[in-house]
């Protein structure tokens, strides 16, 4: 993905960003226009809902072998339903932090 333009603007006391970008095409893979999230599983077995098109996670783990919840939150999201939070994605990750350790 290639940012081609940054454009910040206030709106109703609150920060709004707009970017150009330019989006590759994956193979075998609905196009993000249709489909912008999806479900991604994580190493440790559980699954987070991820935005395409930030390319972040913005919906934190759900545990268990069973992704029919992910799946059904990424559905509503692509529908326009709910909105997603964009804060869990260093949690998701399980970032350790410089330090955070002490």
């Amino acid at each position: 993905m290639n940012i081609d333009d940054l454009r910040l603007h206030e709106v109703n006391s609150q920060l709004k960003a707009e970017i150009d970008v330019h989006i590759t095409h994956e193979r075998e893979a609905p196009s993000i226009k249709e489909c912008r999230y999806a479900v991604l599983q994580i190493k440790n077995g559980g699954y987070v809902v991820y935005d395409r098109l930030l390319c972040r996670i913005v919906n934190g783990v759900f545990w268990g072998k069973e992704v029919d919840s992910p799946l059904e939150v990424a559905r509503l999201y692509n529908d326009g339903h709910g909105n997603p939070d964009m804060s869990p994605n260093g949690l998701a990750l399980g970032l350790i932090y410089p330090g955070s350790q002490e």
